[in-house]
Order: C-alpha cells, then structure tokens, then sequence
C-alpha cells in the first residue's frame, strides 16, 4: 500500500525583510501580526472565527501589508500600552501614617466616649448573677455527679470532659491500674514478712 502523497507548497523567501512579500496575493487574508514592533518574531492571530471567520472584516489586514512604514503595524497597540506588573507587597506607610507601638494613655478615656471601644463594663458581681453562677448552681453540678457515682458499683472512675464538645465521658478503671510495679513489689515483700 502506497503512502500518503505530499506535495511541498512554494515558499518565496524574502530577502528584503520579515513576513509575507509582496508576490503573495493568495496569503493576503491571512491573519498575521509580529508579536511586537521591537522583536521581529510572527505570529498567526485570531484562529478562533470571530475575526477571521467575519466577512464584515475582508478588509481589516489587506491594509496592513502596504508599503512603507506601517507595513507590519502591531494592530493591538493597547495591550502594550496598559501593560502593568501585578505586585502584592504592602506600600510602605509614609511617616505621618505610622502608628506608635503602644497607644498613649492619655488618649484611652476619650476613645472610650467616642465609642471606639464598645465593650460593657459591669461590676463582677451583676455579670456573675446574669450568668447564673451561684453557689446553688455550682453544687447542682456535683450534687448531680455525686448521684451519679452513688448508683455505680464500687470501683475506680475515671471522668474527662470533650475539650471540642460539652460532653463528660466516665471510664471505670481496674483497680491495680494506677498502682507502680515498685509499690506493688512492696506490698508482696510487706506480706511475706508477716
């Protein structure tokens, strides 16, 4: 099976210059810019439809290749122009703007009157009662274990509290859990000698 046959297109070089010569009429729709006006490197553009797919704009590059001058014209001269850096580092504050490490006393009461510093002041006492913390509340609670351990057999327990959550988790321990290997060989050598 023969292969596929390919014939070479006739390419003209251009001695004079860079890009598309004068003798080439069949190219002259073609969308091609150089990438800059200081750097001779090309490029084809817009391969997308919405320009060169238009016939509104037959026109748009045939009058970017005349003589002269503009022959190779970069024709979105705005992308050069509003070109700017992205940079993410703070401005350094002028002198007038820079704050003092620590504020100043004497200004404390009147940013208090001008409500920079909305907080309540109330005595500790009316702050506890509106929290309802009082020594009946506070014995509620261990009365509430007390009862609690009163119902479980005798043993040892153990109580932690959830730091993520308001739960209190009991465990019942063995009894020689706590109990050293020391403290336990003096408790057999204690009973061989009686």
């Amino acid at each position: 099976m023969p292969g596929a046959h390919f014939e070479a297109p006739l390419v003209i070089e251009n001695k004079d210059g860079w890009g598309p010569i004068d003798g080439t009429f069949q190219y002259k729709d073609m969308p091609y810019q150089p990438y800059s006006k200081s750097d001779q490197l090309g490029k084809v553009a817009d391969w997308t439809g919405t320009v060169y797919g238009d016939k509104r704009n037959n026109n748009r590059y045939r009058s970017q290749y005349g003589v002269g001058v503009g022959m190779y014209q970069y024709i979105h001269e705005d992308d050069e122009n509003t070109f700017q850096l992205v940079d993410s580092t703070r401005l350094p504050k002028p002198a007038y703007q820079k704050r003092t490490r620590f504020q100043q006393n004497h200004f404390r009461p009147q940013q208090m009157q001008n409500g920079r510093f909305p907080t309540m002041q109330k005595a500790f006492v009316e702050f506890a009662t509106q929290m309802a913390l009082n020594m009946d509340n506070g014995w509620g609670i261990v009365r509430a274990l007390v009862d609690l351990f009163m119902g479980k057999p005798d043993g040892r327990y153990l109580i932690t509290k959830d730091p993520m959550k308001p739960t209190l988790r009991i465990y019942s321990i063995p009894e020689n859990s706590f109990d050293s290997e020391d403290d336990a060989s003096d408790d057999d050598n204690d009973q061989q000698q009686n």
